[in-house]
């Protein structure tokens, strides 16, 4: 395998670009120190196919240290190396990743705010989902950002949840629509709990949508908004829905 892994290496100086590039994608799928920094060196290349080549390497390579040589490129104004290093980023769960997803979906450029936007939506975390709920508030992301929340993940809830006791009216509305469309147990169960959240716009928000649910049980919560919650915007609210 060693002598495999020399030999590849060394046509990474062959003459021809081809067989440079050949031999960067070859060691992509090798284990070892020796494939590493040979990725590692790549990766600074001025020589641009070789540096693509490199950086889609380090992401397969799944290791920690990728990171921190993958960053640096996640603002490269080349919109090719921009989006491999973006998806490569995306392999690993780090800050690092969260900060250059949520740049990217702020991009001029569609392609790569539409790249960056979905590769969030593949982020099992609390904190990739916060981003997409403020990037509702912007109208160039708001329909991805709306369909991306729309496909269910780890803690894809949780992070909805955590944002919509924090949102004004416009966004509370979006996130109990997006948690209506889950329609899961743990989805449903959070527009309940937002009844009962300090935020008066949280709580409207959610009142709406389970008067658009229709089910018995949002009907029951609404009588019991109309005339016990504290704010009388909430109570009309209720009334209102439940007279339609």
């Amino acid at each position: 395998m060693q002598a495999g892994v020399s030999a590849i290496t060394a046509l990474v100086n062959d003459s021809a670009g081809q067989v440079r590039v050949a031999a960067i994608e070859a060691l992509s799928h090798l284990p070892g120190e020796a494939t590493f920094d040979a990725l590692r060196a790549a990766a600074a290349s001025t020589e641009l196919d070789l540096r693509r080549a490199a950086l889609i390497g380090l992401g397969l390579s799944g290791r920690k240290e990728a990171v921190s040589i993958l960053a640096p490129h996640a603002t490269s104004n080349d919109q090719a190396t921009h989006l491999i290093t973006l998806s490569a980023l995306a392999q690993f769960e780090s800050s690092e990743t969260l900060l250059a997803l949520s740049r990217a979906a702020y991009d001029p450029d569609d392609t790569v705010r539409s790249a960056a936007i979905g590769l969030l939506a593949q982020v099992g975390t609390i904190e990739a989902t916060r981003v997409l709920c403020t990037l509702l508030n912007e109208t160039a992301t708001r329909a991805l950002a709306r369909t991306a929340l729309s496909v269910p993940r780890s803690y894809r809830v949780a992070g909805i949840s955590s944002s919509l006791s924090q949102a004004d009216d416009e966004l509370a509305l979006e996130l109990t629509r997006i948690l209506a469309r889950l329609n899961q147990p743990d989805a449903l169960a959070t527009l309940f709990e937002a009844l009962t959240l300090p935020s008066t716009s949280a709580r409207k928000a959610a009142a709406t949508t389970l008067g658009a649910i229709g089910s018995r049980d949002a009907f029951a919560a609404l009588q019991r908004l109309a005339v016990a919650d504290a704010d009388p915007e909430v109570r009309r609210i209720a009334a209102l829905l439940m007279a339609q």
